[in-house]
């Protein structure tokens, strides 16, 4: 599993080519390896290049390698909206679901509302979303073990402790209000929830 590094896109980009990465190495330090728990993770020259679907266009990004300095595992490291085995970056993906979420929205218009060039997904991959989006709000997720977050006790925190969380962020954003949505889809693969629930916050009236 990838580490995921609370930095920008472009400021990761800008990073990588002008800073040689020290801002991505100075978070890495902090973080423990995912295989021995050690906090040895140092940035490498190792680059691979991605494309990544933005809002407004489809880029390519460098993804560089982290090295474990006590077992040696390598990790690709990635910026805040690129997402693992996601083609979408997450504001793709969190636009089209709050479209999704309006109260006369459907997956159709959510993919074609879309303003931009880049390619669009199609209706049943966002519908795979909420679908996870929904698994993910009640707990329902099972990780495996090559797919959980890094130094995490329990592997993956619950939902309602992260919901605590974007609620305390809002709340002290002036002039924020949180949304909650929610709407209903019928599963399309076998196994799934009997039901899917899909929950997002959308920050209004911030001048």
């Amino acid at each position: 599993m990838p580490y995921c590094l609370p930095i920008e896109c472009s400021r990761f980009q800008k990073d990588i080519k002008e800073n040689r990465g020290r801002e991505i190495a100075a978070f890495l330090e902090g973080l423990p390896c995912d295989r021995c728990g050690e906090r040895a993770l140092k940035l490498t020259r190792s680059r691979l290049s991605r494309q990544v679907v933005g809002l407004k266009r489809c880029e390519e990004v460098q993804i560089p390698l982290s090295r474990c300095g006590n077992c040696g595992c390598r990790r690709r490291v990635l910026p805040l909206e690129v997402l693992p085995r996601k083609t979408f970056s997450l504001p793709v993906i969190a636009e089209c679901a709050r479209t999704a979420l309006e109260p006369r929205g459907t997956l159709r218009a959510a993919v074609s509302a879309l303003d931009h060039g880049a390619v669009r997904p199609h209706f049943s991959t966002l519908h795979g979303w909420l679908g996870g989006l929904g698994e993910r709000a009640f707990d329902q997720v099972k990780l495996g073990t090559h797919a959980a977050t890094v130094g995490g006790s329990p592997a993956l925190s619950r939902f309602s402790a992260l919901l605590r969380q974007a609620q305390k962020q809002m709340s002290a954003a002036p002039r924020t209000s949180p949304r909650i949505s929610g709407v209903f889809f019928p599963p399309l693969s076998p196994g799934s929830l009997p039901f899917s629930f899909a929950i997002s916050f959308e920050v209004v009236g911030r001048e």
